[in-house]
């Protein structure tokens, strides 16, 4: 493996950034540092990050795939980041198409040749998540799943195409062996809209992630997560359901894929630690988590491969600037605190009127129905009494 790029971190108020492989620099913190870690690992076979090095070719040369991995390349941005065709691509090896430059192995997560190597070095990774978390800590881990459609021409594939790996239990049962010690508390699914588009009719379109609530103790730092509860007295509250619906962070400044929006990352922040704790994110991206965070007057460490994403974060970090709605800190009749979650207007009721426009086409459809009814059988009745009648219709 090539030797680690030094890179000076970004640092701001209660904020650093280090553009490093998340291993490397997640070693170099120190025990029971962090309350928090969000974050949401590279998924598998998604894309290349384009942070590797290259060794001979023109130093100053853009480095281009060759003109098939390019092709794939753009064959999975155009579907999505649900398909896994980009793991047909080896980390390593193969040379520009611009300047022959030979591409060396470098640390991203995403591109391993299985599952299996994928799995472990992400199992690596919150090895020492646990470690620099504190005891009453707690790690939230947003991971989705993918689908065996490729694989290395006259390689034997780890699962026949059109197979779903289901990596994210593959995952969640990796972390809880022995040498973990993590308590699976729960899995929050991740109802996101719209959908990404998906050729496929053979199956229903991916509209989902999970969220995992991972802890190091049985008894952690928790502030209970309520919503208003429907169809009860007012001001009544019900804790928080495990599907929400949350519409997907649109904007077009963000270039990575798996931006976390604001509704996910904020009840997560208030839900598990106070004002100046501290919220790590080892795949940083252009620090969604730490927008957050900051916002809500966390400190934040976030770690990142890719320099431009790095520094593409640090900018959002100074001009910040969010607002608590739609959450709330509230009490409950104990004075213990609660973090209130207003229901998601823009999904729940839009469901809730589709259901009523239907009943309500239904309800008409029908009426419509009988009033035929009743036509038709009007009609065979003056019929009938026509012919009895020895008249021809129409006479």
């Amino acid at each position: 493996m090539t030797e680690r790029k030094q890179i000076d971190p970004i640092e701001g108020k209660n904020s650093i950034i280090y553009i490093d492989d998340a291993l490397e620099r997640l070693r170099e913190l120190p025990d029971e540092s962090v309350q928090v870690c969000i974050t949401s690992p590279p998924y598998y076979g998604m894309r290349d990050n384009q942070t590797a090095t290259w060794e001979k070719g023109d130093p100053n040369c853009d480095h281009r795939p060759p003109p098939a991995i390019s092709q794939l390349r753009n064959d999975t941005l155009q579907h999505g980041r649900r398909r896994a065709d980009v793991h047909v691509m080896d980390n390593a090896g193969y040379e520009c198409s611009k300047c022959g430059a030979v591409r060396a192995v470098d640390y991203q997560i995403g591109l391993e040749p299985g599952t299996p190597q994928y799995i472990e070095r992400l199992s690596d990774v919150f090895r020492e998540v646990y470690r620099v978390l504190k005891d009453d800590g707690v790690f939230w881990c947003v991971i989705g799943d993918v689908y065996s459609n490729n694989h290395h021409k006259g390689e034997r594939p780890e699962l026949p195409p059109k197979n779903l790996y289901g990596i994210p239990f593959k995952f969640a049962t990796r972390l809880l062996k022995e040498d973990h010690k993590w308590f699976f508390r729960s899995d929050i699914i991740w109802h996101m809209y719209p959908a990404n588009p998906n050729p496929a009719k053979d199956r229903c379109t991916s509209a989902h992630d999970h969220i995992f609530q991972f802890t190091k103790r049985k008894s952690y730092k928790y502030y209970q997560m309520v919503t208003a509860a429907k169809d009860m007295r007012d001001n009544a509250v019900a804790n928080m359901r495990d599907v929400w619906y949350v519409q997907k962070d649109m904007s077009p400044s963000d270039y990575d894929f798996t931006v976390l929006p604001e509704a996910i990352v904020n009840p997560l922040i208030l839900a598990s630690s106070d004002e100046s704790d501290t919220i790590l994110d080892p795949f940083a991206g252009s620090s969604a988590v730490g927008k957050a965070a900051l916002s809500l007057g966390r400190k934040y460490i976030g770690i990142e491969l890719n320099e431009n994403y790095a520094r593409m974060g640090a900018a959002k970090l100074s001009k910040r600037s969010m607002s608590l709605a739609p959450f709330a800190l509230t009490l409950n009749d104990a004075g213990k605190r609660r973090v209130l979650v207003y229901r998601q207007k823009d999904k729940m009721d839009e469901i809730e009127k589709l259901r009523l426009r239907e009943a309500l086409l239904i309800k008409k459809n029908r009426r419509l129905e009988k009033r035929v009814e009743k036509l038709e059988e009007t009609t065979r009745d003056e019929r009938r009494y026509a012919n009895e009648c020895g008249l021809q219709s129409g006479d």
